[in-house]
């Protein structure tokens, strides 16, 4: 006699070895009907194994490219480049002085030259990965305002690669930087590793 959709039985009524409780129910994913062990008056899963399975890669493999898809925060990034740059001043002699005002420059040296820092990931443009710094102000619509800044330290993370731009040159909204390498030939790889710009000062 073929069982009905919800009835009951004991394991050993259908040849088990155990005698838990069972329920004859239908697979929520492809339709087939068996035999589920009831757990706590309810049914252990509303698969069947193949189905169960199926699922469980899926949702694996959604977990696993969630994981390799950074999701960065403007401010950790931002805040990471400061200390970045900070130690690197300090390990070449400078005293940084921090800034904590929302506007004006992010450091002042000893030999008072304002410093600006953008930090940047690279990330997927086109056909290169490119580093981007933007140049914002607290309206999407606005440039930011580098007239208070002598230079912008611009810090490039996967390569940990530095431009010291000064600040008058940067007449744009945002900058991008593909070719970090010392042959590169774009407008902006006069700048990189500049450090002696910072030791003159105003």
């Amino acid at each position: 006699m073929i069982p009905e959709i919800g009835d009951i039985k004991k394991g050993k009524e259908f040849g088990y070895k155990n005698n838990n409780t069972f329920i004859w129910q239908a697979c929520e994913g492809c339709g087939k009907r068996r035999w589920v062990l009831l757990v706590k008056g309810k049914p252990r899963t509303t698969r069947c194994k193949n189905c169960f399975m199926t699922a469980e890669v899926r949702e694996r493999n959604s977990m696993a490219n969630r994981r390799q898809t950074p999701k960065w925060d403007c401010n950790t990034t931002g805040l990471a480049g400061e200390f970045r740059v900070m130690s690197e001043l300090l390990l070449r002699g400078h005293n940084p002085a921090k800034s904590y005002l929302n506007n004006g420059a992010d450091f002042v040296l000893e030999n008072n030259l304002r410093i600006e820092v953008k930090a940047g990931h690279k990330t997927q443009a086109k056909r290169d990965k490119t580093y981007r710094f933007h140049f914002r102000g607290r309206r999407n619509s606005t440039y930011q305002r580098l007239g208070d800044c002598d230079f912008v330290i611009c810090w490039g993370i996967e390569d940990d690669c530095f431009y010291i731009i000064p600040a008058s040159e940067i007449k744009v909204g945002a900058i991008a930087i593909s070719d970090t390498s010392n042959t590169a030939k774009h407008k902006f790889a006069q700048y990189k590793d500049k450090w002696e710009f910072l030791n003159t000062g105003v």
